[in-house]
């Protein structure tokens, strides 16, 4: 469904109380030419992709007056795959463990980037991190 497709944009939702920032991202939002925006989350060793959102998910923000505020920004670091087409998603598994997702890479032809959990927040790395010998690629379909 979303390989071959191509990014068009990135987006991040952050976490704030009380105008402190408990996490830059929580939820990764990304553009795709044909399928539209798509979310994904990582946790409780699960990935979800969910696509259909509302355009309220994902609209930009900036305030973080409120006691609980999740603004939505631009993710710069992931502009330079803009343009490239999706030709794999790999989860990261935990070996032995039913659900052990720790992170997901985008294979982009001949670059990719990595969105990993790590403490409740998504961080991103460009292409694939060794994350020990217990962790390993395994392709999803999607």
């Amino acid at each position: 469904m979303y390989v071959s497709d191509e990014f068009c944009e990135f987006r991040a939702r952050s976490f704030y109380v009380e105008g402190q920032k408990i996490c830059e991202v929580v939820l990764l939002f990304f553009k795709l030419e044909k399928m539209g925006w798509i979310s994904l989350s990582i946790g409780e060793g699960l990935a979800i992709f969910s696509h259909g959102l509302q355009d309220t998910e994902y609209q930009l923000s900036e305030g973080v007056d409120e006691e609980f505020a999740y603004p939505v920004r631009v993710v710069g670091c992931l502009l330079k795959y803009v343009g490239k087409k999706i030709s794999r998603i790999y989860e990261y598994r935990m070996e032995g463990v039913d659900e052990g997702c720790v992170g997901v890479y985008f294979d982009c032809e001949r670059d990719g980037f990595s969105v990993l959990e790590d403490d409740g927040c998504l961080k991103f790395s460009d292409g694939i991190c060794s994350l020990g010998d217990d962790v390993s690629l395994v392709i999803i379909d999607r």
